[in-house]
């Protein structure tokens, strides 16, 4: 009696386990990489160009939930930017680019214009990406991060 208690408690659970998860069956941890960190054209609002790749080997297709960019100037704090794509699907085996433009908008006014003004400026930064596919606390591991620092300037 005892046993087939436990193995009802058993089954019942990785039904339940198994019901949580958005994510397909046997997915793989996204790989993502950061390639450039530029700030955007004098031409452009002040801002940073910033392009990414991300490659899985999983069976399915996984859809990107949202990204969290943050980009900071001389340890300060200039960007942050949360991008809810609709229906973006990351095919596997497939290296896709991405690349976004995040607004400068944790500056205050002037230093948003030195850096869009200044065209020989170099600054040093960082940059952080987290890319969502599964809000799930207990997957938030699977979502793969790519950090950046170096010198930027403009392209």
């Amino acid at each position: 009696m005892f046993r087939k208690i436990l193995l009802l408690l058993g089954i019942c659970s990785a039904i339940t386990m198994a019901g949580c998860s958005s994510l397909p069956d046997g997915s793989q941890k996204p790989f993502l990489q950061i390639n450039s960190l530029t700030l955007a054209g004098p031409d452009q609002e002040p801002g940073f160009n910033i392009a990414f790749t991300m490659e899985h080997r999983s069976l399915e297709p996984l859809q990107i939930k949202e990204y969290k960019v943050d980009v900071f100037v001389n340890g300060t704090k200039a960007a942050s930017h949360i991008e809810e794509p609709k229906d973006l699907l990351l095919k596997p085996g497939t290296p896709v680019k991405f690349k976004s433009f995040i607004k400068a908008n944790l500056l205050n006014d002037v230093a948003a214009q030195s850096l869009q003004k200044s065209s020989y400026v170099v600054v040093d930064a960082s940059c952080v990406i987290t890319v969502v596919f599964d809000k799930d606390e207990d997957n938030y591991d699977f979502n793969p991060t790519g950090s950046f620092e170096g010198l930027i300037s403009h392209v």
